[in-house]
């Protein structure tokens, strides 16, 4: 199998497998859920032999998409390929996989498990990320703790998770892929419960690593009982000279409702802010994307572009219906159907969405009560209601599991994740749910233009 092909292989000019599959998905998923879930799938298509093959980043991870995703993923797949094609899944046998028990096979080492988007030699480097730069690069080249933990906050879009899977993907050249653990707060957060009562072995998983990646830690302030747990995470890998990397959205003195020790043990190592992108490293990016994708813009439109939307986040959601429309519908984007595509996402109207404004909606749509969908009624319809107000709020808004469980009356947020996965399903085969959905979706949008 050719190695080189993983996650960007071509299927009867469909261009980027994974990027193409991603646009399928992105139909019954948010931005954030496939981030979680999807990004991190190594996926491969042989063509001679009709076979795709799809990789995890670690044992749990698999278990958890089997349970999940799987049937989701399949679906789209089928649509995307037709019949006649072997699915592959390499699921990975590190140590601890007897814990989380999934099958065992030969993984597929592409030398970039993390994407091969994600490296140091694509990242745009400017006076507002130097420094954050050359300090990721370092950690990942030395691997000899001097700055443990390190940490890169800033805002979203500004390119801290590229530079977390770069770091990454720069250790797995030399590090076996087994000893990395990649992930977020809620990853390790779903460990635990998936351990129930048997904390121990849970924190004897986690030290199997060398390596611990994880993104978002800013969602510390919403699970308490994993901050206690954190703190011994972070002496083992830190007592042991294990390296750790960090990202938040936030610094430390600014994430809510953390732990003392904690706070303290996060500033024992490297801090460093990334900022925003400036306009220059916009418009190279945006060059550099569309040289990838073929797409062809003018000068000015790559200007209006980086003006208009300024981080990266933004800007690769952009490009990506740009690209749609150039591989489904013509080659050529007229300038109309370019400011047609850009004008509904400025500014981000979904984003200024509250919870309550989504809530109202959803009340109105079932002619019930706000009170109705965070109390504790059961009836059939109010239920019902409930967990699509959740599924909005999350799609829509991009809340944790946690913060949904308190504006829902106190929640667990299991409950809500159970509520959550529920409508997506029946999204899936019951076209009045998704009608509902879809409807109520528009209409919540359609509140801030």
């Amino acid at each position: 199998m050719d190695k080189g092909c993983a996650g960007s292989c071509r299927v009867n000019g469909l261009g980027p497998l994974k990027e193409t599959l991603r646009q399928h998905l992105e139909q019954s998923c948010s931005h954030d859920e496939l981030r979680q879930w999807f990004d991190p799938l190594g996926i491969a298509y042989e063509d001679t032999e009709k076979r795709l093959r799809v990789s995890f980043p670690h044992a749990l991870f698999a278990d958890w998409f089997t349970a999940n995703m799987q049937a989701r993923f399949e679906e789209q797949v089928s649509r995307l390929l037709g019949p006649g094609y072997v699915l592959d899944y390499d699921l990975p046998g590190a140590k601890g996989a007897h814990f989380f028990p999934v099958p065992s096979s030969k993984r597929t080492r592409t030398g970039l498990p993390y994407g091969h988007a994600f490296t140091f030699e694509n990242f745009i480097v400017s006076k507002n990320n130097h420094f954050p730069f050359v300090s990721a690069r370092e950690v990942a080249v030395k691997k000899d703790g001097s700055f443990n933990p390190l940490l890169l906050y800033g805002e979203s879009g500004a390119g801290k998770t590229h530079l977390l899977k770069a770091i990454g993907n720069e250790l797995a050249k030399t590090v076996d892929e087994k000893n990395i653990f990649y992930g977020n707060i809620e990853d390790i957060d779903f460990i635990y419960r998936r351990s129930g009562s048997d904390v121990f072995k849970t924190r004897q998983y986690l030290y199997t690593f060398h390596f611990l990646l994880i993104d978002d830690i800013q969602l510390l302030e919403d699970f308490v009982f994993i901050q206690n747990e954190f703190i011994a995470l972070f002496d083992h890998f830190y007592n042991k000279k294990k390296q750790m990397i960090f990202c938040s959205t936030r610094d430390v003195e600014h994430i809510e409702m953390l732990h003392p020790k904690l706070q303290a043990r996060l500033n024992w190592g490297l801090s460093v802010n990334l900022k925003g992108p400036d306009l220059e490293s916009l418009i190279k990016y945006i060059n550099t994307m569309c040289e990838t994708k073929k797409i062809r813009l003018t000068k000015a439109q790559v200007l209006i572009l980086a003006q208009r939307f300024r981080d990266f986040r933004s800007i690769q959601g952009i490009l990506l219906k740009l690209f749609a429309f150039k591989s489904l519908v013509q080659k050529d984007i007229p300038e109309k159907t370019f400011l047609k595509i850009i004008d509904p996402t400025k500014d981000k109207d979904s984003a200024r969405l509250e919870p309550g404004q989504i809530l109202s909606v959803v009340a109105d749509h079932y002619k019930i009560g706000v009170r109705d969908l965070t109390g504790k009624r059961r009836n059939k319809d109010i239920v019902t209601a409930r967990q699509v107000a959740m599924y909005l709020c999350r799609e829509l808004i991009g809340s944790s599991y946690p913060q949904l469980g308190r504006v829902f009356g106190g929640k667990d947020h299991s409950t809500v994740m159970h509520s959550v996965n529920k409508i997506k399903q029946l999204q899936a085969h019951n076209k009045d749910m998704k009608s509902v959905v879809t409807h109520l979706k528009k209409t919540c949008l359609s509140l801030n233009m």
